[in-house]
């Protein structure tokens, strides 16, 4: 398993906006999934860091579940507001 759980996650985090449009065009990849240490998806991660070219295209899938919520319960809007990333916060509210 890779380090951060999956690759879509891995590259959600750092904010890889390439990296995640070439595995979004993939039939295999799982946008709901989480990371085993806090639970949380790659838009939960996106959101979290401000990251957000990610957040739109994981928003543009329609498949993603933006009230996911990670190990403390908190959602990809929660993220987004305590961290202060208000033009992801804004593209959450869409």
């Amino acid at each position: 398993m890779h380090k951060y759980g999956t690759p879509l996650i891995a590259a959600s985090i750092k904010g890889d906006a390439g990296v995640v449009r070439q595995l979004l065009a993939t039939s295999e990849v799982e946008i709901d999934r989480k990371d085993t240490k806090h639970g949380r998806t790659a838009l939960g991660w996106a959101s979290a860091n401000g990251h957000d070219a990610v957040v739109r295209l994981l928003l543009d899938t329609t498949k993603v579940d933006v009230n996911s919520t990670d190990n403390d319960g908190w959602s990809p809007l929660h993220w987004a507001l305590q961290n202060k990333h208000d033009k992801v916060f804004r593209l959450l509210m869409e």
